[in-house]
């Protein structure tokens, strides 16, 4: 088929680049011990996902139950919402999966605890649950230490739980550009997660999961001997911005190469991926895209660029801002 014929939309990639990603995300994990649950934010397929297991993945994360049904009913057998999910009738689309895979949960809140334990007595089924801890980002999850351990107790003690570990995500470190920026995040994340999983062992708690990571920083966190699973994502198609990190040296990392393609020439917009961080709140890099899409010399890139900005100040008074997106023409 050639190109023009491919309808749309439609996501073309370079083979050969994508599955030098999948490669070398499996080579420098492989003597770390820690074990890739890749996240399906960016691919939400589950063809990528299988490709990412045989290479080693032993399992998906994703942040929607709906995200977990796709994967679940296209064969991926471990999977893991790395996020908190609130609503019976949610929480019950999660226990049922429980059925064809093994899915788990986060949690960082004894009120959402005895939810997920509802629905997953109403179930029959018993269910993983990750005890969420607040790294640095300030977004989700509780401290570390002893509120971390009084939760995880609580999950341990449920006839239809079981306390799976900790999710421990660091998503303000993932874009930030110097690795010496980057490096000083991630070891308080660490230092919080060891210290937490102390205080588990000391409660007589086995903690068989420290889960985080993104493509900004999975090699910190791979070498610290405390995560044990990576969830970085963007690596398979690569994400734009994180190709602005710097290495130790100053340059630009290249540890992946970019994989999507925009067909049919040159003036219909590259792809821009979201930013680093993985909830609704928005990463390291969601603001940046926006500020260079409204800045460029392509008019639907700028009125891409300033429908991000005006999307990312909900909550603010700015509704000029948001009437001039509006107003402009509707991209077909």
């Amino acid at each position: 088929m050639r190109e023009d014929e491919v309808d749309t939309p439609a996501l073309l990639i370079d083979l050969d680049a994508f599955e030098a990603n999948l490669d070398r995300m499996a080579d420098l994990l492989a003597p770390t011990g820690a074990k890739l649950r890749a996240h399906a934010k960016t691919h939400k397929s589950p063809v990528i996902a299988k490709l990412q297991m045989a290479r080693g993945a032993v399992g998906q994360c994703v942040q929607k139950v709906a995200e977990a049904e796709a994967l679940a009913w296209g064969g991926i057998p471990d999977i893991l919402v790395s996020n908190e999910i609130v609503g019976a009738a949610k929480l019950a689309r999660l226990a049922a999966l429980s059925r064809i895979c093994k899915i788990a949960v986060c949690a960082d809140d004894a009120g959402q605890v005895a939810a997920i334990e509802t629905a997953a007595a109403d179930a029959g089924v018993r269910v993983p649950v990750l005890v969420e801890i607040d790294v640095g980002a300030a977004r989700c999850g509780v401290p570390p230490g002893p509120e971390a351990v009084a939760l995880a107790k609580r999950i341990a003690a449920s006839r239809h739980l079981i306390f799976g570990g900790l999710q421990a995500y660091q998503g303000s470190a993932q874009h930030r550009r110097t690795l010496a920026e980057r490096r000083s995040l991630i070891d308080n994340a660490v230092d919080g997660s060891r210290r937490t999983v102390e205080q588990l062992r000391q409660q007589g708690l086995d903690c068989p999961i420290v889960g985080g990571a993104g493509t900004g920083t999975f090699q910190i966190e791979s070498a610290s001997g405390i995560y044990t699973e990576i969830q970085a994502g963007s690596y398979v198609f690569m994400d734009a911005d994180y190709a602005r990190n710097l290495d130790e040296a100053g340059a630009p990392v290249g540890t992946f190469r970019p994989v999507v393609r925009a067909g049919n020439g040159d003036e219909r917009p590259e792809p821009q991926p979201r930013g680093g961080g993985c909830r609704t709140q928005g990463g390291g890099g969601g603001q940046r895209h926006a500020d260079d899409l409204a800045a460029s010399g392509h008019p639907l890139r700028q009125r891409l660029g300033r429908a991000w900005q005006a999307r990312r100040r909900i909550g603010d008074d700015r509704p000029q801002d948001r009437r001039e997106v509006a107003a402009g023409p509707r991209p077909l």
